[in-house]
């Protein structure tokens, strides 16, 4: 093992090399803790929103499943939520090197950035369909509120899914518009 001006070198056979290099990964995972609480001003709009949804967000933190196995996939860190019902906050423990643990925590900053913008979190499974644009961005947006509509379409048959999928008249729109929804 040599350093040299910041860079360590490993040399010898492959068996030694791999087992100091995992050693020293192992060496540079820490841990740390913080909260997903509300920092605005009491009175304005954004903490009373901030303040609804960090309260429904506690009640279901399985929306974090996704990310906590992305990070656990790419980056090899740990992430736990754990919702704190006294604070209605939710606590995240995180485990991984310093670099990795400070992107998890921009993440879930800018999570509560677009949380507190939001005027409503609604529960995934709680089967109301997403609002309708208002009538004055309606008018600009059709094209976009109609693929919408046909990635949310309850009655889509696979009929359908297949004609816009596998057809001959099948667009790379129709494909996407097809695998969106079955991913909804």
């Amino acid at each position: 093992m040599e350093l040299n001006n910041r860079l360590l070198s490993l040399t010898g056979t492959a068996g030694v090399t791999l087992k100091s290099e995992l050693y020293l990964l192992q060496q540079l995972i820490v841990q740390q803790t913080f909260s997903l609480q509300n920092n605005n001003t009491k009175d304005s709009t954004a903490y009373k929103n901030l303040s609804q949804n960090l309260f429904s967000v506690t009640k279901m933190t399985q929306i974090f499943n996704p990310m906590i196995r992305r990070w656990a996939a790419q980056k090899q860190v740990t992430i736990m939520v754990n919702s704190n019902a006294a604070t209605k906050a939710c606590d995240i423990t995180v485990k991984g090197r310093d670099s990795e643990i400070r992107k998890v925590k921009e993440e879930f900053d800018s999570f509560l950035g677009w949380l507190q913008m939001c005027a409503v979190v609604r529960h995934p499974d709680s089967g109301v369909s997403p609002r309708l644009l208002r009538a004055e961005v309606r008018a600009n947006c059709e094209d976009i509120e109609e693929r919408i509509s046909h990635i949310t379409d309850p009655k889509r048959t696979y009929i359908d899914l297949y004609n816009n999928v596998k057809s001959s008249t099948a667009t790379r729109e129709t494909r996407m518009e097809g695998v969106a929804w079955v991913a909804v």
